[in-house]
């Protein structure tokens, strides 16, 4: 097991094999009016700008930017915290779980990002959906996580 963790590790740090690899693609990305992203985006994500966010996370993945700095730091707005695009789970709330006047925030919110982005809806991943892919708030959130992984939902990691 340990060097399961070990092997990940060395592939995931800065400039390791897998994170070269994921640093060729966003953290964020809009195609036409979709925005898709793995925890869900904000409005202070959008004030900070979805492609400086993404660059900057790629130089981190890569362990180098284009100014020779071999340790460049990684973007908490992006990666960390609870509210930050990969770990946020705002928008993945099973509706059971909030009151009516959550749900109007987090409508409100999901709304104010995706008209900042000009985008009509989101994708997200990383909270697994137990029923499946489904859709929120006008079907303006689609929950797309269903767990497949092994690592997931009670599993061993992988």
């Amino acid at each position: 097991k340990q060097k399961g963790v070990i092997a990940r590790s060395t592939l995931l740090r800065p400039g390791g094999l897998l994170a070269r690899e994921l640093a060729r693609h966003p953290v964020a990305l809009k195609v036409d009016d979709w925005v898709f992203c793995h925890g869900g985006l904000l409005p202070h994500h959008v004030a900070y700008g979805v492609e400086k966010m993404n660059n900057k996370v790629a130089r981190w993945m890569r362990g180098f930017d284009e100014n020779g700095d071999d340790d460049p730091e990684l973007p908490f707005i992006a990666t960390r915290g609870y509210d930050s695009v990969v770990w946020n789970r705002l928008y993945s709330r099973e509706s059971d779980d909030i009151e009516d006047y959550q749900a109007r925030q987090i409508s409100s919110i999901l709304q104010e990002t995706l008209r900042a982005l000009g985008g009509k809806a989101m994708v997200v991943g990383h909270t697994p959906q137990t029923e499946g892919i489904n859709c929120e708030y006008g079907c303006s959130i689609w929950r797309v996580d269903v767990g497949m992984s092994s690592g997931v939902l009670n599993s061993r990691p992988e």
